[in-house]
């Protein structure tokens, strides 16, 4: 009997979409938005000021989950976490329309800290659905990770084609409505397709917040942890991508084509593009290469 995914999975995938659709287009825009002359809409800062911050910036992006997972766990559960996350991550992209220096700072601030409720707990919630039939994670995983790249995709697409011909806040201003279309979704559905998943905080399981790691939970924490120190060297050459190689696009690259120029956000499309394409031919590789040997490598025997 073949395999069916619960609905809560493509509630979490077009809620994601969208997040992921409004966050890429900061990233994909924040350096140009930073350099970019006054007249032009930006705040005229210089290179090196401009890769710094982007750079503080992705610091916390990344060291706020674990606040908001912490919050999540013990106080508010897995759903607030996600709306929380995406309130404040609204609010963050809304402020960005304002050009002036102290609302981008907020705007920073906002946007940090609701994608540390939002990322790790949304990720967490779509693990939850499967508690009961592991054997759909990899798949349900997989669906997951296209979503985000299809976000990316129209991000820098949509982001960079609003930015060259109507402005920087009709850029960061799609961002937030893309973000409102993604909570909205949330909520629309969470309790006809999560119902009680992920509600209550896990501190309220007595169980589940008293007993130790099992040797096998241990197990799979040091696995994360050795794939971590392979993705930390990953993500320092990943985040030039918003960057450096974004300013290097702008002021160095050819995007002539024909009387038609590129414009820079357009290549951060690259990027989710060739994943798209790889996953779909690395899945027709993979299924026919489990005809001939059995291996179990997926996210779920982690996870």
């Amino acid at each position: 009997m073949s395999f069916r995914h619960p609905k809560g999975l493509y509630l979490l995938f077009m809620t994601e979409m969208w997040e992921r659709f409004s966050f890429y287009t900061m990233q994909a825009l924040l350096v140009l938005y930073a350099t970019a002359a006054l007249a032009e809409g930006g705040l005229a800062m210089n290179s090196a000021k401009a890769i710094a911050l982007f750079g503080y910036y992705g610091a916390a992006v990344y060291i706020m989950p674990l606040l908001g997972a912490y919050f999540a766990d013990r106080k508010i559960g897995l759903q607030r976490a996600v709306i929380i996350g995406g309130v404040l991550m609204a609010i963050g992209h809304f402020l960005m329309v304002f050009n002036q220096e102290l609302t981008f700072y907020l705007a920073l601030a906002f946007l940090a800290a609701g994608n540390g409720f939002f990322k790790p707990c949304i990720t967490s919630l779509l693990g939850c659905l499967y508690d009961d039939q592991p054997q759909g994670k990899d798949s349900a995983y997989s669906i997951f990770y296209m979503g985000i790249n299809v976000g990316a995709l129209l991000a820098g697409i949509v982001g960079g084609a609003l930015h060259v011909y109507y402005g920087f806040d009709y850029a960061f201003g799609t961002a937030g409505i893309g973000m409102c279309i993604g909570l909205a979704t949330f909520l629309w559905g969470r309790k006809r397709y999560l119902g009680n998943v992920g509600l209550e905080p896990i501190v309220k399981h007595e169980e589940a917040a008293t007993v130790s790691l099992t040797s096998e939970e241990k197990r799979r924490i040091w696995g994360l942890m050795s794939v971590c120190l392979f993705m930390t060297a990953f993500f320092i050459g990943y985040w030039q991508y918003g960057g450096a190689m974004t300013l290097y696009a702008e002021s160095y690259t050819d995007r002539m084509l024909g009387s038609f120029e590129v414009p820079t956000a357009w290549f951060f499309s690259l990027n989710p593009l060739f994943i798209i394409l790889c996953c779909h031919i690395m899945g027709i590789v993979w299924s026919r290469l489990g005809t001939y040997i059995s291996v179990c490598l997926g996210i779920r025997n982690i996870l």
